[in-house]
């Protein structure tokens, strides 16, 4: 038997609110714990393979502090490029066929209050979570990037790009 419960727009929303901070608590609780356990070589292991031309990586934060969602992986200084050397193998695959390509980004406005109270962007407009008031909870308003950030940043995407081309692929 199927049943239907029509609810309150209002009642609705808050339910999905509650459902998203939960996820994002338990997020950052295993972050903290480090319970979490990436198995992204496995996976890139499994598709190189089987034959798969090219592997697209999820996102590579380019800036440690500024997160779209706890545990990101994150690549913004030379030291760290030899730690992705594992994860860009699996991705070759034992014939070395495999062309990775990694998804470098920013997550600018859409930083949630769990990584930081203070997101930059490229303007001061609010992720609508579509939460109405309770939006707060989860995102908060960014600080517009200055010119000279946005050079910065610009010239640490570059970086990313250049060093672990050079360095990840020999």
């Amino acid at each position: 038997m199927l049943v239907l419960v029509f609810m309150d727009s209002s009642v609705a929303c808050l339910l999905a609110f509650l459902a998203c901070l939960l996820a994002c608590l338990l997020a950052c609780l295993l972050a903290l714990l480090r319970l979490y356990v990436p198995v992204r070589g496995i996976r890139y292991q499994r598709w190189a393979a089987g034959g798969v031309g090219i592997s697209i990586t999820g996102n590579v934060m380019v800036d440690g502090r500024y997160l779209e969602a706890p545990g990101n992986v994150v690549l913004d200084h030379v030291d760290q490029v030899e730690h992705f050397r594992p994860w860009a193998d699996a991705i070759h695959g034992p014939t070395r066929s495999t062309l990775a390509i990694m998804q470098i980004s920013h997550p600018g406005r859409q930083c949630p209050v769990s990584v930081t109270t203070q997101p930059v962007g490229p303007s001061a407009l609010t992720v609508d979570m579509g939460f109405g008031p309770l939006n707060w909870l989860l995102m908060r308003k960014p600080r517009t990037l200055t010119e000279l950030e946005v050079r910065v940043w610009k010239r640490g995407c570059v970086w990313v790009c250049m060093g672990v081309s050079e360095r990840v692929s020999e």
